[in-house]
């Protein structure tokens, strides 16, 4: 798999543009191309397509007009990009809302399920994986196993086998790291 990585990380680097041009919709609370607001301003949520399921998903996030007056978004939003119709509907919620709030993209798709290895904002905690079942509309309670060198503010990529964690900062926000973390999904191992 390690032969792929430049292409998974290109690839990688495009969805996230991609995903950004999308989450900035999110971020300003106005679609300007459907005219059509989101049920809630929202900043710092994680995002994610889904060409399987052709739809949209928003998970958790902050709302609220500042930093300091910050409430963490408790919800996960869908959009049905081929319903001519469909906006983000609310499906269900998220398990710890304080572990969806990101400034870095902390969530990959892998087959129908989204990974997130997530960033407490309320502790700074790091390395902790939720994973979300696109099909069954729901979180897996299982617990995975977590990231074995803590650090925030790094991207994910994948490669439908693995994924992998490309730089960011250790746990105090000081030193900046240069290492890739891979997690073996199947294995459960990093």
């Amino acid at each position: 798999f390690l032969a792929n990585l430049p292409s998974v990380l290109m690839t990688t680097m495009f969805l996230s543009v991609y995903t950004f041009s999308l989450l900035f919709v999110a971020a300003t609370s106005l679609c300007y191309y459907y005219n059509k607001t989101l049920p809630i301003p929202m900043y710092t949520h994680q995002g994610v397509f889904s060409p399987a399921m052709n739809a949209f998903y928003v998970f958790g996030g902050h709302s609220g007009t500042t930093w300091e007056n910050r409430v963490y978004v408790n919800k996960v939003y869908k959009w049905i990009l081929s319903d001519a119709t469909s906006w983000f509907v609310e499906i269900g919620t998220i398990p710890d809302a304080s572990w969806f709030a990101s400034f870095s993209k902390n969530t990959v798709l892998v087959g129908n399920r989204v990974f997130f290895i997530g960033i407490d904002h309320d502790t700074w905690e790091t390395g902790k994986i939720f994973v979300y079942d696109l099909l069954a509309e729901s979180f897996i309670t299982e617990t995975k196993t977590p990231m074995p060198h803590p650090m925030i503010f790094g991207c994910l990529a994948t490669n439908e086998t693995h994924i992998f964690m490309v730089d960011g900062r250790d746990n105090d926000k000081t030193v900046r790291l240069s290492m890739i973390q891979i997690y073996d999904v199947a294995g459960d191992s990093w």
